[in-house]
C-alpha cells in the first residue's frame, strides 16, 4: 500500500511494477492494494489527515476505508469508494 504521501508522488519507487510482474510471471492473483489507495487517499480530499496516525500508519478512520480492510468473506465492509466492493 502507498503512504500517505503518495497521493502526489509515488513512494515506493518501482516496488509495485515488480511485485505486478511477478505476480504475472507465476501467473498468480495480484490485488493492488497500492493503486486502490492511491485512490482512496485522493478520494478523501482535504480529509486525508483524518486516516492516518502518522503518514505511514492508518488510525481507525483510515483502517476501515483502507483496500486491505476485512475482505467481503468476512461479511464486512472492506472500502467506501465507487467500483470496491460492494458497490455505492
Amino acid at each position: 500500500m502507498e503512504r500517505k504521501g503518495g497521493v502526489r508522488n509515488d513512494t515506493l519507487a518501482g516496488y509495485p511494477d515488480a511485485v505486478k510482474r511477478v505476480g504475472e510471471k507465476e501467473k498468480t492473483a495480484l490485488i493492488d492494494l497500492h493503486a486502490m489507495s492511491r485512490q482512496l487517499y485522493v478520494g478523501l480530499g482535504k480529509d486525508l489527515n483524518a486516516a492516518f496516525q502518522d503518514g505511514t500508519h492508518h488510525n481507525n478512520f483510515g483502517r476501515t476505508r483502507s483496500p486491505s480492510a476485512p475482505s467481503k468473506a468476512s461479511g464486512e465492509r472492506s472500502c467506501h469508494w465507487p467500483g470496491c466492493w460492494p458497490m455505492t
